[in-house]
């Protein structure tokens, strides 16, 4: 598993991101889950990981670093307020986020696990209810054109429910979100900055993630392997 440094090794970034044109929407009833991976290093705050719509208005969903020194997500769609979950900065290190909610869950959930870690909860909750969500602008990678990602990161995934403890376990160790189920957005981020990141999942290549900026540069990977060069 790669790890594609949108920071370009220099911890700034006011360019780079990946941006699709597909603006896939969310079953709230099904469920939804969002996660990524991360290199936890240094942070400025306010960095869009991934996500679609503009943060924090109708319709939007975001996994994020929130300026008071927290990993995070939020979610709000097109009648209510937005709702936010998060956790603080935790040593440095790989993590996978994610961010849960079914209507059946009732609540948000937000999960940061280490690598190789056991999962037995979730590091945030919150109540929430949601209608479904069709985000108004398209899913992005790295930035939603205002706060950008500053740090590695690694496979991004959307699925239509939510993951249980162990099958979040399972990803922690390594497994690829495909071992588990199908995800409908998947960009696996394992060749580094490609021109075009092909979305492996159901939803196919129209959620196609295309490049923005340059200056990647491509660190050691999550899980062995070695690092790259800038692109």
């Amino acid at each position: 598993m790669s790890a594609l440094d949108f920071g370009g090794g220099s911890a700034t970034n006011t360019t780079r991101f990946y941006s699709t044109s597909n603006s896939q929407s969310i079953d709230v009833t099904t469920g939804v889950a969002l996660c990524a991976w991360i290199r936890h290093l240094t942070f400025t705050g306010d960095e869009v990981l991934v996500g679609a719509g503009v943060s924090g208005a109708a319709s939007s969903i975001q996994l994020r670093t929130f300026g008071g020194g927290q990993y995070g997500g939020q979610i709000r769609d097109s009648v209510g307020a937005n709702v936010s979950v998060g956790a603080n900065y935790p040593a440095a290190g790989d993590y996978l986020l994610c961010l849960q909610y079914s209507t059946a869950l009732a609540a948000l959930q937000f999960f940061m696990i280490p690598k190789g870690g056991t999962v037995s909860g979730p590091s945030d909750t919150t109540v929430a209810a949601f209608i479904n969500i069709t985000p108004a602008s398209p899913w992005y990678i790295g930035a939603d054109g205002t706060d950008f990602t500053k740090t590695p990161l690694g496979e991004i995934s959307l699925v239509n429910r939510v993951l249980t403890n162990a099958e979040l376990t399972s990803l922690a160790a390594g497994a690829a979100i495909t071992t588990v189920l199908t995800p409908q957005l998947y960009w696996p981020f394992r060749t580094g900055a490609n021109a075009t990141e092909t979305n492996a999942g159901s939803v196919g290549s129209g959620a196609n993630a295309t490049r923005n900026g340059t200056g990647y540069t491509t660190s050691a990977d999550f899980f062995g392997g070695g690092g790259g060069g800038i692109v």
